[in-house]
């Protein structure tokens, strides 16, 4: 994910790969699973799995929370995708997760995958309800080793077509 903060500097060099909507997983039994655009005005009254500190969906996550100037009740850290699934399939938790990490949540009946609302009320950027955007860092000296620059190019090329084909499932 992109951090300002350590990209910022005219020795990186960032290539934006795609920008992915985050979305609301919870049990298929869960009162927000009810809702075909999760407003944030319900979400924020759930406790969350959220994952462990260091990821920058914690952070991102947590921004959002401090924008809304809600309190986030995060509940439980995790780090794989399997145990967001296995702790919000219980029943009580919710997670907000990138579309990309909800691929097989989609094909799993004990839970529900739903985009956020998008609200003009709060202070996300452009009234969207919330993106992560993925980015690719190196340094400029680096980037002038074959291998190095020959990666930075397959992946730029690649990238894009595999997500394309993954939102529209």
């Amino acid at each position: 994910m992109n951090n300002q903060l350590l990209t910022a500097t005219r020795e990186m060099v960032v290539a934006v790969l795609y920008d992915e909507p985050i979305e609301v997983l919870t049990a298929a039994d869960h009162p927000l699973a009810e809702y075909e655009h999760v407003p944030w005005s319900e979400l924020i009254h759930y406790p969350q799995v959220v994952f462990k500190d260091g990821y920058g969906m914690q952070r991102l996550v947590q921004d959002s929370f401090e924008r809304l100037d809600a309190t986030l009740q995060a509940a439980l850290e995790v780090n794989t995708l399997d145990a967001f699934r296995g702790v919000v399939r219980q029943g009580g938790f919710v997670a907000l997760l990138p579309r990309s990490a909800l691929v097989e949540a989609r094909n799993d009946p004990s839970l529900a995958v739903r985009p956020l609302a998008s609200d003009s009320n709060i202070a996300l950027p452009d009234g969207c309800s919330l993106t992560r955007q993925v980015v690719m860092i190196t340094t400029q000296d680096r980037l002038q080793i074959p291998p190095i620059q020959h990666f930075w190019e397959l992946v730029q090329e690649n990238i894009p077509p595999q997500l394309d084909s993954l939102q529209q499932s």
